[in-house]
């Protein structure tokens, strides 16, 4: 589909946008992520991102690996993994800093697209919302057991 607005998912978003405008979250956008925040609270990134961004991220299809280099891929992801963890945990000791300086996140499609959605205060303000509305329905399902 071309706009996701003409979806179904963003035709229903719409519907139960007006319920969160006073929230300031009225928009289709912001309505649609916080819905599928109740299926898991980390939905609602990979949702904005699809609402925003779509598929302009798309990577080109590589080229099919070996067993080997898939391994090797492995091994060295494991590496790099365990001298960061090395590293940030002798960072907490005081006066230790082997991470270096503070390095510059990049900025993302999605990085770009939600400065333009929100501000500041409107973004801090949606966190805590995600944070504080109905659990997950797995949360949900424990509790009940529970």
């Amino acid at each position: 589909m071309e706009n996701p607005r003409d979806s179904l998912f963003g035709k229903a978003s719409a519907a139960i946008a007006p319920v969160l405008a006073p929230a300031e979250f009225g928009d289709w956008e912001t309505a649609g992520a916080l819905v599928t925040g109740f299926v898991a609270k980390e939905v609602v990134v990979g949702t904005m991102n699809q609402i925003y961004v779509g598929g302009a991220e798309e990577e080109e299809a590589e080229e099919p690996t070996t067993f080997l280099q898939d391994l090797g891929g492995i091994a060295t992801g494991f590496w790099n993994a365990t001298v960061d963890t090395v590293k940030m945990t002798v960072s907490i000791i005081p006066g230790v800093n082997l991470v270096g300086e503070e390095e510059e996140e990049e900025e993302t499609a999605l990085t770009t697209a939600l400065q333009g959605a929100f501000t500041p205060l409107s973004a801090l303000a949606f966190t805590v919302f995600v944070l504080l509305y109905i659990p997950c329905m797995v949360a949900i399902a424990a509790q009940r057991q529970e």
